[in-house]
């Protein structure tokens, strides 16, 4: 087996690895102050395709390239820690973490070991995906991505080689359609561009083509500069070091989670870092800075730090269900380092280093074990007899599962129609002709069961919308890939509008969330809400937040009332601002909450802009109905999350299995005695 050659040693390039994961640490650590920190990611996918590029490029020009050497050396490199880490959070999630996350770390730690985990954490986003921060293994997203680019680009070059094409050219067309596809994407569906190697792949053909360019001979930064007889090739250096670390911090300060990334924005930080690879070590900003003994040192840690910071922050926020002090931050990014250095120190260069390849197979027999353990807690959904009993409450109240097997088992969910997107229409008795709609939010997807079981015998059809029920605008949530198109929510209110039979709509909808666009409460993820009310009509541009909500709900009803369709709207249960299992479960160093209950008062301030607007609605529509759900959740002081012993809620703001029912109940009492449906 030839030995496949290496590349020559750059401190330089450690040294970016170093910019790279202090960056991404800070972000996830001190958020505030590294609020583009995400782009530390880009910088280390530039920095893989032109070394991995370059590694087998060089192997292929001298006949030493081997694909067996290969996929040796990577094992090597990248399973010690990696498996290290996996084993870690199995046992760490046992103590920290109920059934329901746990059970969802089982599937990335299946995931992860088989390099998918970008696909699994694509399609679990949306309406009711867990909080990242309660995702201990979501950085390695990356990995796979970098590990999907591995197995395949080798094989590519290959093909190049031997068929005597120009790398170069196919690496540029890659490039190109990588990237606008990812430009395509970003708006109308942001969690695929994020996630997705086709719309990521742009990022490491970037340094691939910088590989590629300079085995071609004329290419080099010397050659270029004696063709157009410039002397100040010194001068062109220094430009490109101090230019492209300039642009990584322009992409730093101007960056943050709620703008469309990757698209356009990531041509800042990917292209500095080709700038700065491309200046190499005679540039003064590489030799003096990214050379220097402590960057040198952190990018030689920099794959294990990056592995270990991100399931301490994540495990310590679910220890203490809310976000740890700093001082905790602080030691626990410290402790990453020194976690960092010993898995360096004592496993990942012992073996990497090694010249047998033994290591691989038992790096292969450990990997299968440890994904087969994620598998099993998967399938074992968490393993819930770990977990401390929610004694004293109603366990049937509380089933996390309870959403996923109503949906797939008791009513009927296909697509609406050809043309409707997103039109996945569910119906409690097919082939009857509905005569009620359910038409929201996730709000509205945990509303439907209990109204269903309240109404037996009737086909009661759920519309599950992008938004919430309105006309002529857009909505965006960045922070959460929430994209929205006015034509989307267009083509489902004219759906139910002209859906036969159909005679009364519940419009069931997180209103305080549209409306403010602020989340509510102590979690990462309701403090990175930020919900965004665009016009499709130029000329209604200038509308602030509040007249758009105004507008485009109003607008809906407009649509339905022509149609002959009644409008009923159930006014949002209340947010508690803290999640219900904190009420259930003890977890170390932390008890659970002693009184699951948020002062009314609290709510009504919430809510008073979008009961208001609800209010001057209901002027403009006389035939519109309103349902409350306060006094069923809250009593004069309080509101609450258990109440009588039964669990009201599923997490912070969406009502649990007794809550639909209960709530389910009183709304079909409602609709008989204003006559909106029929008695049973």
């Amino acid at each position: 087996m030839p030995k496949t050659p290496t590349l020559t040693y750059r401190p330089d390039i450690d040294g970016l690895r170093a910019i790279a994961v202090i960056i991404v640490v800070g972000f996830h650590a001190w958020p505030h102050e590294f609020r583009g920190g995400f782009i530390g990611v880009d910088v280390f996918f530039v920095i893989s395709g032109y070394l991995i590029s370059g590694l087998v490029l060089k192997g292929l020009a001298e006949a030493k390239f081997s694909f067996a050497e290969f996929y040796v050396r990577r094992i090597k490199r990248i399973f010690p820690a990696l498996m290290l880490v996996l084993a870690t959070c199995a046992v760490v999630g046992w103590f920290v973490m109920w059934a329901e996350p746990y059970a969802q770390l089982g599937k990335h730690i299946f995931a992860a070991v088989g390099f998918v985990l970008n696909f699994v954490l694509w399609r679990e986003a949306g309406y009711f995906d867990t909080e990242a921060i309660r995702k201990p293994l979501l950085h390695l997203w990356s990995l796979s991505i970098e590990e999907q680019f591995y197995l395949v680009w080798p094989a590519v070059l290959l093909l190049a080689a031997k068929r005597a094409y120009n790398v170069a050219i196919i690496t540029t067309l890659i490039a190109v359609a990588s990237f606008l596809l990812n430009v395509a994407l970003v708006d109308t569906h942001p969690a695929a561009a994020f996630f997705m190697p086709f719309t990521r792949a742009w990022e490491l053909m970037l340094g691939s083509l910088l590989a590629s360019l300079e085995r071609i001979p004329g290419w080099s930064a010397e050659s270029l500069a004696a063709t157009v007889k410039m002397r100040r090739i010194r001068l062109v250096r220094e430009i490109a070091g101090w230019g492209g670390i300039a642009m990584i911090a322009i992409a730093l300060v101007l960056l943050s989670p709620g703008r469309a990334f990757p698209g356009w924005w990531a041509l800042l930080p990917t292209l500095g870092t080709v700038l700065i690879i491309l200046a190499g070590m005679e540039a003064a900003f590489n030799r003096h800075v990214l050379a220097s003994r402590p960057f040198v040192f952190i990018g030689l840690i920099s794959y294990p730090l990056y592995l270990w910071h991100w399931p301490l922050l994540s495990f310590a926020w679910q220890t203490w269900s809310r976000d740890p002090p700093r001082l905790v931050r602080d030691l626990l990014v410290a402790l990453s380092f020194v976690l960092a250095w010993l898995t360096y120190k004592l496993l990942e260069r012992p073996i990497r280093t090694s010249r047998v390849a033994r290591p691989a197979v038992a790096l292969i027999m450990m990997a299968l074990v440890i994904g087969g353990t994620g598998f099993a807690i998967e399938r074992g959904g968490g393993l819930p007899s770990r977990a401390a009993n929610a004694t004293g409450f109603v366990g049937s109240d509380f089933d996390s599962t309870f959403l996923k097997t109503f949906y797939e088992k008791t009513v009927s969910c296909t697509p609406a129609s050809d043309n409707l997107e997103p039109g996945t229409l569910c119906q409690s008795v097919p082939g009857a002709v509905p005569r009620i709609a359910v038409f929201g939010d996730s709000h509205a997807l945990v509303l439907y069961p209990g109204f269903v079981e309240a109404l037996p015998g009737r086909n009661i059809v759920f519309l599950h919308t992008c938004a919430f029920p309105l006309v002529g605008l857009v909505e965006t949530n960045r922070a959460f890939n929430g994209y929205c198109p006015a034509k989307t929510s267009e083509e489902q209110v004219a759906y139910l509008a002209g859906l036969d039979g159909l005679e009364t709509v519940i419009f069931s909808f997180r209103g305080p969330l549209h409306l403010l666009g602020k989340g509510f409460g102590t979690g990462p993820q309701e403090r990175e809400h930020d919900v965004v009310l665009e016009a499709a009509n130029p000329e209604q541009r200038g509308l602030t937040q509040a007249q758009l909500f105004n507008f485009g709900l109003s607008g809906a009803i407009d649509v339905l009332e022509r149609a002959n369709k009644r409008i009923v709207i159930v006014l949002d249960f209340p947010e508690l601002g803290f999640d219900i299992q904190d009420c259930l479960f003890d977890k170390p160093f932390h008890a659970k909450l002693a009184d699951c209950r948020i002062e009314r008062s609290t709510v009504e301030a919430r809510q008073k802009d979008y009961r208001a607007a609800i209010e001057q609605i209901r002027l403009r529509h006389p035939g519109l109905e309103v349902f409350d759900t306060m006094p069923l959740l809250c009593d004069e002081r309080y509101c609450y999350g258990i109440k009588d012993h039964h669990v009201l809620y599923l997490d912070d703001d969406h009502i649990g299995i007794y809550g639909t029912k209960m709530i389910g109940e009183k709304l079909a009492e409602f609709l008989v005695q204003k006559r909106a449906v029929r008695a049973p």
